[in-house]
């Protein structure tokens, strides 16, 4: 058996014919949701699970050719143009194996991978008569999981021993922060600068192990 489903918003879509061209706002979302079962033999059951969906934000402002009188004998022209954009999303897969050794003794193993990631960047132009400048920058952070858990229970023969349950699981969950750095002095022509992290790689191991009695 399976069942998929999927999602989009439709404001960005509205939104942006009701607004103004120098001003703009946008949001939107959609995401992915799917399930599989398979039922196998030797009492053998598998699933799987997937998550994906994105958010995005966007707000442009622009002003062109706007004339500033400085005191001088020629006015100047000024634009600017204002451009962000953030966006953010989650991916999510697991995937769990059903096995009955017997009537008493089942056990699932499940291994699983989680991804958040959040991007925000700004672009800034600015001209005065013929002359261009630009300065942009990008932030983008991420959270990475993966992990694997095994669960046995034991059911006994006598009621009175009650529920037995044991299992273990191993987590890995990796940190990255980025920041990256761009201007611009003249048209066309570009400094970008190498990517500066605000931190190193943050990596992280856990490990569980538990035993319990249901009475």
């Amino acid at each position: 058996s399976f069942m998929l489903s999927a999602r989009r918003t439709y404001f960005d879509l509205i939104a942006y014919q009701l607004q103004r061209d120098d001003s703009r706002y946008s949001y939107m979302f959609y995401d992915f949701h799917g399930k599989f079962n398979w039922t196998l033999p030797n009492r053998d059951r598998l699933r799987l699970s997937l998550f994906f969906s994105r958010d995005r934000l966007n707000n442009d402002t622009n002003m062109e050719d706007v004339a500033i009188d400085y005191g001088s004998d020629e006015a100047r022209l000024l634009s600017t143009s204002d451009e962000a954009r953030s966006s953010w999303g989650t991916i999510l897969g697991s995937l769990r194996w059903s096995h009955a050794f017997s009537p008493n003794v089942f056990a699932n193993v499940t291994i699983w991978y989680s991804q958040y990631r959040f991007r925000n960047s700004q672009r800034y132009r600015v001209g005065v008569n013929a002359a261009r400048g630009f300065l942009g920058n990008r932030y983008l952070n991420g959270i990475h999981d993966a992990g694997a858990r095994a669960d046995v229970s034991v059911y006994p023969a006598l009621d009175f021993l009650g529920k037995i349950r044991l299992g273990a699981w191993a987590t890995y969950r990796l940190y990255q922060p980025l920041i990256t750095i761009a201007a611009q002095t003249e048209e066309d022509q570009y400094a970008t600068t190498a990517p500066m992290r605000s931190g190193v790689d943050m990596e992280r191991y856990e490990f569980h192990a538990y035993v319990e009695d249901h009475q």
